[in-house]
């Protein structure tokens, strides 16, 4: 996990050495520039809403084309990658809704529901698996009679989405994705976990803001995935932190029920 992931400060001996330091985008200062990046921001919204009724349709196609029996071994691949295809481009969509969200006067806005956690997180995780057949991912509950809460299933979704994301983005192909959660009586957490080199001290210290990605990340990955989960945490009242040690990273949320739930 490098591009949107982070964990808390590893030793010196945990950390992998880079010569490069993280990507970031910089963008000009000043009133002129704050006026366009207001434009840019609700052009970015006007897209956004416009590409997901024509990718609902793409998606129900392909749900479609899921259910066929006659389809071909090459038929079948050719679909899974349409789905990733179809999938990245909608978590792509949310995370540019977000951050025109971001930056209005309002922030991002929390719709307060009854909810179980423990189902809501593996709804999101049995979306990955259905489009990441070879990957292995999984689950643990605990405290499955405090999981029904009061919570932002969206927010908490797109939680799951962005760390899970960046989990199989980041971490070793080969090794498993764990995602755990545990509910108590005063707060619930979501940790997800991957093998592989720890994340750089250069990139941990920006890891939550926008538009930072890994030199080695792909260049189709904005760099927003983390910092729109934090905001979601900030937002929420509830804490994010991170543990990247000699070949774990580790993202936890943890919410507080008498705030946030």
């Amino acid at each position: 996990m490098h591009d949107f992931d982070p964990s808390g400060e590893p030793s010196q001996a945990d950390t992998t050495a880079h010569t490069h330091g993280p990507t970031r985008l910089h963008a000009p200062t000043g009133p002129l520039a704050e006026a366009e990046a207001d434009l840019a921001t609700r052009m970015l919204a006007v897209v956004s809403h416009d590409l997901r009724t024509p990718l609902s349709a793409i998606v129900a196609g392909l749900d479609m084309l899921r259910e066929e029996t006659q389809l071909s071994t090459e038929g079948r691949d050719i679909l899974q990658r349409l789905e990733r295809s179809a999938a990245w481009m909608s978590n792509t969509i949310t995370r540019l809704l977000d951050l025109t969200a971001l930056r209005e006067p309002q922030g991002l806005q929390v719709r307060i529901v009854e909810a179980d956690l423990c189902k809501l997180v593996q709804e999101r995780v049995d979306e990955f698996q259905s489009t990441h057949p070879g990957r292995e991912l999984r689950c643990s509950y605990q405290g499955h009679g405090q999981s029904l809460q009061y919570l932002d299933p969206v927010a908490i979704g797109q939680v799951v989405i962005n760390l899970v994301g960046n989990a199989l983005q980041h971490g070793d192909p080969q090794s498993p994705i764990w995602v755990e959660v545990q509910c108590t009586a005063t707060h619930s957490s979501l940790a997800v976990s991957n093998l592989g080199p720890p994340i750089p001290p250069m990139l941990q210290a920006q890891i939550f803001e926008p538009f930072v990605r890994h030199p080695q990340a792909s260049g189709q990955r904005l760099g927003l995935g983390l910092f729109i989960t934090r905001e979601i945490a900030n937002t929420l009242g509830a804490e994010l932190e991170f543990l990247s040690n000699a070949n774990r990273t580790t993202f936890t949320l943890t919410l507080p029920r008498c705030c946030a739930l």
